[in-house]
């Protein structure tokens, strides 16, 4: 699908603007499929970012900011686009996207990411306005670019937006792997990557994935993926997911998220 809507894109927008696009949404999809809330929030602004230069190539003749040059007064700079004359500038360009564009930027700014004390942590309700910001400024410039009959381009549309499951469900006490299909293995990887940099106990492991041999879970399951270095586990028997780790789940994850929206 995404492949798709780079090739469309590039019809009409520059190859490096479409590739930075491309790559600032995934990475805020990847990382908030992955519960890593502050790291979406982040890449939130690199996304504001290369949308604004995608409204500059649109509305002043192909000329835009260079990537990797500093923007000054982001927020100045947007609600600039509101200014354009309304008889020749499309209203998306114009109002909608950048007003989406500045609630962004706003969260990532002004709320900040890092939050300690007693306060109700806001990450995960923030990492989702930004995620779902992207996913709606991503199907609209689709929607005006579009390079296909209008009923492919009405299906790809409503996927960007379409409220993805994630493999793993946190219940009051447990936490829950969605896809029964997925390897013990592979099931301990993103139980461990949902929670990182905490650690989780192999008997929390067990409660959480119910595997019918404790014996062999433990024992092989569990100290392979320790000798094979994918995680950390220490004297207490508590396991970290450390960077090897981490990069297998991110290398499959969105396989796996994908077979499990395909059977949902």
């Amino acid at each position: 699908m995404l492949e798709k809507v780079r090739s469309d894109l590039k019809s009409k927008f520059p190859q490096l603007l479409v590739d930075a696009l491309l790559d600032s949404y995934q990475e805020i999809k990847h990382n908030y499929m992955l519960s890593n809330h502050e790291p979406a929030e982040l890449n939130g602004g690199k996304f504001c970012e290369v949308i604004v230069r995608i409204l500059q190539f649109e509305t002043k003749s192909g000329n835009f900011s260079p990537l990797g040059t500093h923007m000054p007064d982001m927020i100045g700079t947007i609600r600039r686009f509101e200014q354009l004359p309304s008889s020749t500038t499309n209203e998306s360009y114009r109002i909608h996207i950048p007003r989406v564009l500045v609630a962004m930027y706003n969260v990532r700014n002004k709320r900040g990411v890092g939050h300690v004390g007693g306060d109700i942590n806001p990450n995960h309700a923030d990492a989702t306005l930004i995620a779902s910001c992207a996913d709606w400024i991503m199907a609209e410039l689709f929607r005006i670019h579009y390079q296909c009959n209008l009923e492919e381009a009405q299906r790809i549309a409503d996927l960007i937006v379409q409220r993805q499951l994630a493999l793993v469900l946190e219940l009051e006490k447990v936490k829950r792997v969605l896809l029964p299909s997925l390897s013990l293995r592979n099931q301990v990887l993103v139980l461990l990557a949902s929670v990182h940099p905490q650690k989780v106990s192999i008997d929390e492991l067990i409660s959480w994935i119910e595997p019918k041999d404790i014996y062999y879970f433990r024992n092989k399951i569990v100290y392979s993926l320790h000798k094979e270095r994918f995680i950390e586990l220490d004297e207490d028997r508590n396991c970290l997911i450390i960077p090897p780790g981490m990069n297998y789940v991110e290398k499959w994850y969105s396989r796996w998220t994908t077979k499990l929206n395909e059977e949902m």
